[in-house]
């Protein structure tokens, strides 16, 4: 269509969609089809959806385009499937880097795909994300395959773990020389099945303590945190984090059954300043 109609022609015809909150129609249109896209329509790809079918589409335009279309997407999302191909054999890092993007949103039920990702497309890729949210779904995942995924990040503000296969209950495959990233320790912390990662913090940072010759292990300290199907009394792990570092948290929030409700309320009655949502 732009290569026939004239380009003042083209223009109001894009502005006539956006009048009508059609910007995501129209940008898409452009990856699919693979439309002529001028300078000044850019901003219909500050959020691409990246699925198996506009792939090669996106490649296309980001190997051909004679200005960088990475450079104007600000929040991309990446779907992967186990019967998709595209997403996995090709290789990922030409895909990128993204200089602007500021929050990316992983769905992959592919287990294979997070260490590839953690080695290949996220080092270096995103320089200036603040938020991450990982969705995996129907596999099961070590530990480490997360911690690498989620930590190349300097600037990572928000992080957003939904793992419904759950993880492997080990640390043995994390290096004794792995340590969490400074700036988890104002991190926004969002997780199911969150008791189990904080055991294994506490498990990393028992054997840091147990190893005079190492560095210690540091476990973060969020600032604000919101676990699931995690509950605070007793001898919890997440009960165990409130202890000891609930005092460095702004805001708490937790998902528990009305059952509960009452228990987990006595349980963080002591972090006064603490905001709590249910």
């Amino acid at each position: 269509m732009a290569q026939k109609l004239p380009h003042d022609v083209f223009e109001l015809l894009l502005d006539e969609c956006q009048s009508d909150g059609a910007d995501n129609t129209v940008g898409l249109c452009g990856l699919v089809c693979k439309a002529w896209l001028h300078p000044s329509r850019a901003r219909l790809f500050t959020t691409v959806v990246l699925r198996e079918h506009n792939s090669n589409s996106f490649l296309d335009i980001v190997q051909t385009s004679p200005f960088p279309i990475q450079s104007f997407i600000h929040t991309l999302h990446i779907i992967i499937r186990k019967k998709n191909t595209f997403l996995q054999e090709t290789k990922v890092e030409v895909l990128g880097p993204f200089p602007e993007v500021t929050a990316l949103y992983i769905d992959a039920d592919v287990r294979d795909w997070i260490p590839e990702m953690a080695a290949t497309f996220f080092p270096n890729k995103f320089p200036r994300l603040s938020k991450l949210s990982l969705s995996v779904s129907d596999t099961s995942l070590y530990f480490f395959d997360i911690l690498s995924a989620v930590t190349p990040f300097p600037t990572l503000e928000s992080l957003e773990m939904d793992v419904a296969g759950g993880f492997d209950f080990t640390t043995d495959d994390v290096p004794e020389t792995y340590r969490i990233p400074p700036n988890w320790h104002t991190l926004h912390f969002d997780m199911d099945m969150g008791n189990i990662f904080l055991e294994m913090m506490f498990d990393l940072a028992s054997d840091s303590d147990s190893d005079s010759d190492s560095e210690e292990f540091s476990i973060p300290l969020f600032s604000t945190l919101r676990l699931q199907d995690s509950w605070p009394q007793g001898r919890s792990f997440f009960g165990r984090y409130l202890h000891t570092y609930g005092h460095k948290i702004h805001r708490l929030g937790f998902d528990c059954a009305s059952e509960n409700t009452s228990p987990t309320r006595s349980a963080v009655a002591p972090l006064s300043a603490v905001s709590i949502s249910e």
